[in-house]
């Protein structure tokens, strides 16, 4: 289990030297790599695009889901923007369940 923890974290080390800015295409591996600000940016556009300015659909939403998902290794080949989509699904399925 170590050695896959260290294998994960060297793919990741060796795959984080892009510099090119963060998009809601890019991949949960890049949003693991990119700092804060280009996270905040991208989750900002992904309230306004996939929360469509509902105010429970804000940065903090979209930075908090991504982020949850991010924790799983089998999900760094994700895209961002997909993601968000099953972010909004599962905000929708609840609110769904609630009723």
């Amino acid at each position: 289990m170590i050695r896959l923890s260290v294998l994960v974290l060297v793919v990741l080390l060796g795959y984080c030297q892009s510099s090119q800015a963060l998009h809601a295409r890019d991949t949960i591996a890049d949003w693991l790599c990119a700092g804060e600000d280009e996270r905040a940016v991208v989750a900002d556009t992904l309230s306004v695009i996939a929360g469509q300015g509902l105010p429970d659909r804000d940065e903090k939403f979209f930075t908090d889901c991504v982020a949850d998902v991010a924790s799983n290794s089998r999900a760094y080949d994700r895209r961002i923007g997909d993601v968000a989509a099953g972010c909004m699904l599962t905000a929708q399925a609840v609110l769904l369940e609630q009723e």
